[in-house]
């Protein structure tokens, strides 16, 4: 048979047995009583409304559309505020407004207040720059950037919390000259406070120590006479106050929520300045402290007193019109709607529409939402729809569609597509064990000839006293053997890890990572590459002292040919048969990794991989690296036929 018609076979073949792997998969896993095939995807704790989004992707339920005329859109407001909706068609419309509060209790906007920043010397070439600052909730992290007397610039840099509210930097070998910061702090909401500093520092002339450090400007301490927990309501009056040190120009100015700019007059006492500002509309106001050129920002949230949405009229094509809040998948009838960092909280809107012969509006309807600034979204409203479960035909081609198209899912660890996980895995797998199993079989092919042909010598029986010896260790025994002699005796190579990064974690390059994987890579691959080694020597000499045997080899040696020509030719090549055999049915083992191997080395492959996501139920991901290893064991075994054919041409394609 040509090859190009035995590879159109064999793929045929290959598909087919493809298929009924996968029939298999879906017989063990998706044919459990009751709901336990979808538990498998399922992690603890999730709400129904992520069981229904899981359900949808992979197959165990779809969507219908619920009977009736009504239309639906769901909408997460980003901010407090006023809020517009208007729905047109044919002429006719509908329109309402709505405002988005703040929950003083529950829900944090204010920002925190930066009480001071000052900087200090802390040693002889070493300053500390210090921030202290107060919020109602917990703090996020503060940030510091700096300008330095050399003109470079040091990019926003995590500062060290040294308790609450109190953080701190320490610049190292500090040099003379002008320095500026801009500092940032987040509280646990994000709401972010901010202030600036700059200061000269002197140096000792002989010595080289820091002699003093001087402020030349800071603006700080942005904040209202809102009480905490509390929140300005349409119509207060707010006084908000700064202090600016070093400072010849300062001003002060209002950003309202539709990004009008109002500038607002400014009292100074010392370093003091305040400023006041009636409220006129709800929404987020930001404070900005000009000083000299530096901003300084803060944020007032503003809650309405506006009453409840009013709805309009039914007409002869929309009816029905609401607007209602959705906290946690359940429909609530308070209002104002509150606004909640720890809710899901979403506002539905909902529409009937109708033909003049009763019938449901085609298509879906357009709204569109203005909101507290002044900016339009529009708002798609469509029919609303339920999950209900697929038969178990429609689960079995849904199921079948996505694997046939390598389409896994996305990992529940990291919410990823499978195929991006299994992707970064492969590479260090590959390396690992393709390096083994090309070591092992070529060297174990070359010692098993040998062996064989010098049956009955001492060789002989020292080679298969230390393969059985080798070949009965538990790999994780001589993983564990090699680590302590080769790295806690010897220290010749690291314990575990892919390597290529440098001891202070920064990614190498060139050579430089090159020699540092192969590095990490000789211990694992030595240890998997003797124990692969011993079963492909037995292997191959067994087969040696049976192809010895054979008429052919007898007729060989009649016709006088040398001993190596009869061994490597004759005698090798046809003993090599069973041994291809093993190689292609360890080509699957490349894929799948050894999860002992790389557990014990830490390798960071598709054993770890396979390990893990069993353990953590992360079934996408070992459904769809089970799936590779199929595909791979039936390549496997076609190269396996073709290597057959070359070897041996009694085989025929």
């Amino acid at each position: 048979m040509r090859l190009r018609k035995y590879l159109v076979k064999r793929t045929v073949h290959m598909v087919i047995t493809l298929l009924i792997v996968l029939v298999l998969l879906f017989v063990l896993f998706r044919l459990m009583p009751g709901d336990a095939a979808m538990g498998l995807f399922m992690k603890p704790g999730i709400t129904d409304i992520e069981k229904d989004q899981i359900a949808l992707r992979y197959g165990f339920a779809k969507e219908i559309e619920l009977p009736g005329n009504h239309f639906v859109y769901n909408y997460n407001p980003p901010n407090i505020g006023e809020y517009t909706m208007l729905i047109e068609v044919d002429g006719d419309s509908m329109q309402s407004t709505f405002h988005v509060n703040v929950d003083p209790v529950d829900t944090d906007l204010n920002p925190p207040k930066i009480d001071n920043i000052d900087v200090v010397v802390s040693g002889n070439s070493t300053i500390t720059l210090m921030v202290n600052a107060t919020d109602q909730s917990s703090f996020r992290n503060a940030k510091y950037g700096m300008t330095l007397p050399n003109w470079d610039t040091q990019d926003a840099t995590v500062m060290t919390e040294v308790d609450s509210g109190n953080f701190e930097v320490q610049i190292f070998d500090a040099m003379a000259g002008a320095y500026s910061a801009d500092i940032e702090v987040k509280d646990a909401f994000l709401n972010t406070a901010t202030a600036a500093i700059k200061f000269n520092v002197t140096t000792d002339i002989v010595t080289g120590n820091i002699a003093s450090v001087a402020t030349t400007f800071k603006l700080w301490n942005i904040h209202t006479d809102i009480a905490t927990g509390s929140i300005a309501e349409n119509g207060d009056t707010v006084t908000v106050t700064a202090q600016a040190e070093g400072a010849t120009d300062v001003s002060l100015s209002m950003l309202t929520p539709d990004n009008t700019s109002v500038a607002v007059s400014l009292t100074p006492s010392n370093t003091w300045y305040n400023g006041s500002y009636v409220i006129p509309d709800s929404g987020l106001y930001d404070i900005v402290f000009n000083a000299d050129g530096i901003e300084g920002i803060s944020v007032v949230p503003v809650n309405s007193d506006a009453t409840a949405p009013i709805i309009p009229a039914d007409s002869g094509v929309l009816s029905d019109f609401s607007i209602d809040l959705e906290r946690n998948g359940l429909l609530v009838s308070d209002y104002p709607f509150i606004y909640n960092h720890q809710e899901l909280t979403k506002v539905v809107i909902n529409v009937t529409g109708t033909q003049s012969n009763g019938d449901r509006l085609p298509g879906s309807l357009t709204g569109m939402i203005t909101l507290p600034d002044g900016s339009e979204t529009i708002a798609p409203m469509t029919h609303p729809t339920d999950v209900v479960d697929r038969t178990l035909m429609e689960q079995f081609y849904y199921y079948m569609k996505s694997m046939l198209l390598f389409d896994f899912g996305n990992s529940f660890e990291d919410n990823r597509p499978v195929w991006d996980v299994i992707l970064e895995r492969v590479p260090p797998t590959l390396l690992l064990f393709g390096s083994s199993l090309i070591l092992s079989y070529l060297i174990g092919i070359v010692v098993g000839v040998v062996v064989a042909w010098r049956r009955g010598t001492v060789m002989e029986l020292g080679t298969i006293v230390v393969t059985l010896f080798l070949y009965s260790m538990p790999i994780f025994w001589s993983a564990l053997i090699a680590q302590w002699i080769f790295f806690v005796q010897l220290k010749w190579f690291p314990l575990s890890g892919l390597g290529g990064v440098s001891e202070t974690g920064e990614k190498l390059l060139g050579m430089a990572y090159v020699t540092d994987i192969v590095w990490h890579l000789a211990l694992p691959l030595m240890t998997l590459t003797i124990l692969h080694l011993a079963g492909t020597i037995l292997l191959m000499r067994s087969s040696m002292l049976e192809v010895m045997g054979e008429d052919f080899i007898t007729t060989a040696r009649a016709k006088g040919l040398k001993t190596r020509q009869v061994v490597y030719k004759h005698a090798a090549r046809n003993a090599m048969l069973p041994v291809v055999t093993s190689m292609a049915l360890s080509l699957g083992g490349i894929i799948s990794g050894g999860v002992l191997t790389e557990t014990i080395f830490s390798w960071p492959g598709m054993g770890i991989l396979l390990v893990r996501g069993t353990l953590m139920h992360n079934y996408p991901v070992v459904q769809g690296a089970f799936y590779i290893m199929a595909g791979m064991t039936v390549l496997g075994n076609m190269f396996a036929d073709i290597l057959y054919a070359y070897l041996d041409p009694r085989v025929q394609l």
